[in-house]
């Protein structure tokens, strides 16, 4: 019993339980990654910040708005159906994303998907388009993160 308290204590100090307990792995068993959308901003104040992206000429000057006032998943998204961007803008857009944030696009706009474009609206049609031209314009290594990213979110 004191040699086993001893490794117990020596694993502890470095840090490698994982070499004194074997834990079962189910390898059926995959990671979940659990995504965070955040607070949406009020209607009136949502509904101002589409008029303006509308009106607004200059590519530069819509994403400092939206990096500016968007501070949600949701609102991006939304942004995203509601601005009519167009696929440059959107392009730019999805290169200030993360790959997590990519992911949850895909997750939500899924472009390889048994959903007939018949069933979507105009704008669901176009943000899965962008999203599959951006995603085939990636590096390889980039999709298959990303893509593997969106297989454990939930």
């Amino acid at each position: 019993m004191p040699k086993i308290v001893t490794n117990i204590e020596i694993a502890l100090k470095l840090n490698t339980l994982d070499k004194v307990f074997i834990t079962p792995k189910n390898p059926d068993l995959e990671a979940k990654i659990h995504f965070e959308t955040g607070i949406k901003m009020d209607d009136e104040e949502y509904r101002e910040l589409i008029e303006e992206l509308i009106e607004c000429r200059y590519t530069s000057d819509k994403l400092k708005l939206i990096k500016d006032k968007v501070k949600s998943f949701d609102e991006l998204e939304d942004v995203l159906l509601d601005a009519q961007l167009n696929e440059e803008e959107f392009n730019l857009l999805l290169n200030t994303l993360g790959d997590v944030e990519l992911a949850a696009m895909i997750k939500r706009h899924p472009f390889e998907s048994d959903i007939q474009a018949v069933d979507l609206s105009e704008e669901e049609q176009a943000v899965r388009l962008y999203l599959k031209n951006y995603m085939n314009r990636i590096s390889n290594c980039r999709r298959e993160k990303i893509l593997q990213i969106a297989k454990h979110l939930v």
